[in-house]
């Protein structure tokens, strides 16, 4: 796992549109976002999307993103995670069941390759896209369960069931369905969008940057690095003023 950045670099020079993302090694590392109202989606549209680069698509699981806390909830309102050659959502409004999704596939992914994911509620339609292709459906009129546990992205909040890869550009907007059919991926870092409530892991010098002013915590050594989704071009011209 030393190797997979320096093997793999798509962009050291930040000529791609897309400028940082974060690594996470598999040992112990991971990033946590204590709960805030904001972040209980309850029964609201919202859009989780974001970048994931897979190192190793045959983990038993490798949580990318999770919100519990494995002691006292063992459902959670959503989960996003690497299971066995695939990638996966559960969803849960009671707290006892998954009872709103229960690893439903994105699509089935491979090691080495860079993937836009999207998990949109609309109504009651649940979609989950992997880079821009609606992968299942799920319907439901329940609200998510309010659990009041923090946001782990790279592992769960015990440090288990580790993510071997890096995450770029992860997003949640509450309030609205950002995608309602299949769509061209972002070809440009994402933006504090009107109902953005997490933003973060598209900084390339540090892994606690989060541009709606929330507090990441870093436990072990997750690396902020340039090795970035091969998509757009920063090399714009801008015109600042008269």
């Amino acid at each position: 796992m030393a190797n997979l950045r320096a093997n793999r670099i798509v962009s050291t020079t930040g000529s791609n549109a897309i400028t940082g993302s974060v690594e996470f090694d598999g040992t112990n590392d991971w990033l946590q976002i204590s709960d805030s109202a904001n972040l209980e989606l309850g029964s609201s549209d919202f859009t989780i999307e974001g970048w994931v680069y897979i190192g190793n698509k045959d983990q038993n699981i490798g949580t990318i993103f999770i919100k519990r806390t494995i002691a006292t909830n063992l459902y959670s309102p959503y989960a996003i995670a690497v299971q066995t050659g695939a990638l996966k959502f559960w969803s849960s409004s009671n707290g006892s069941s998954w009872d709103i999704s229960s690893a439903s596939s994105f699509g089935t992914i491979v090691t080495g390759s860079w993937y836009h994911f999207a998990i949109v509620r609309s109504g009651s339609s649940f979609n989950g896209y992997l880079n821009g292709i609606r992968g299942f459906t799920v319907t439901s009129s329940a609200s998510l369960l309010d659990n009041s546990a923090p946001i782990s992205i790279g592992a769960e909040s015990d440090n288990s069931n580790d993510f071997i890869g890096f995450v770029s550009n992860l997003r949640v907007i509450k309030g609205t369905a950002l995608y309602t059919d299949n769509f061209i991926p972002p070809t440009r870092k994402l933006t504090n969008l009107p109902g953005t409530v997490l933003l973060c892991c598209q900084d390339n010098e540090s892994v606690t940057t989060e541009v709606t002013g929330k507090t990441i915590t870093a436990n072990g050594d997750p690396t902020a690095t340039r090795f970035t989704p091969s998509v757009g071009s920063d090399g714009s011209v801008e015109f600042a003023g008269p």
